[in-house]
């Protein structure tokens, strides 16, 4: 009997160790939405439809959830601090693998790739982007606001450093480390064709260039 319960308790250890060691293995993404607790810390690769905008990155269902992002078919996928720029997947069949994190209902992200032979899903965004280069000669805090005045946006811009955003039509605001307006312009974002709102958010049809000097922003051609 001593035997046999050593032998059991042997072959439990090595079926644990080749559960520790064993890859990711591929996951129906509704099974993990369904039960995140039964995943919680395990590694598992997820195919689903990408909706990203910078640190925004949810994995979808299907085409009908990622167009209506709709949240409960959906699971966050968590960046990695200073990690690749994962835009150019956004609104195509990828496969996720990563850290499923059950409390949050989220996946920590280890790799991202499009599923082959898959078509990109013809999901319309009328997003469009703006970058904003600074030559004011000082750091900046730029502020952009709706036409009627709400703030949708802030964000720094060190000297003769640029960055980028979502724009929609309104104002934007310079300001220096002071608090001090130092420039202002009107933001007209571009109206897209409906082929067009088929096309990745990297597209340059999506982005218009501002450069902002003292006392004015306006539109520059590239």
């Amino acid at each position: 009997m001593r035997i046999f319960v050593g032998a059991h308790c042997f072959l439990g250890a090595v079926i644990a160790i080749a559960l520790i060691a064993s890859p990711s293995h591929a996951t129906e993404l509704s099974d993990v939405l369904r039960n995140p607790a039964a995943y919680d810390h395990r590694e598992v690769a997820l195919t689903g439809v990408a909706r990203v905008e910078g640190a925004s990155f949810v994995l979808y269902e299907d085409v009908t959830a990622a167009s209506k992002l709709d949240g409960s078919k959906g699971i966050y996928v968590k960046q990695q601090r200073n990690g690749q720029d994962y835009d150019r997947f956004d609104r195509q069949w990828v496969r996720v693998t990563g850290i499923v994190d059950g409390a949050k209902q989220s996946i920590s992200v280890k790799d991202v790739k499009p599923v082959p032979n898959r078509l990109r899903p013809e999901i319309r965004d009328i997003t469009t982007y703006g970058v904003f280069e600074n030559k004011t000669g000082t750091e900046i805090r730029l502020t952009l606001r709706t036409n009627t005045g709400a703030t949708y946006q802030e964000f720094s811009i060190g000297r003769n450093g640029s960055n980028k955003g979502a724009i929609y039509e309104g104002t934007a605001i310079a300001t220096n480390t002071s608090g001090a307006e130092v420039a202002r312009g009107t933001i007209t974002p571009p109206q897209l064709t409906l082929d067009e709102q088929c096309l990745p958010r990297d597209s340059q049809k999506r982005v218009t260039y501002y450069r902002i000097r003292p006392g004015r922003i306006e539109a520059v051609a590239r």
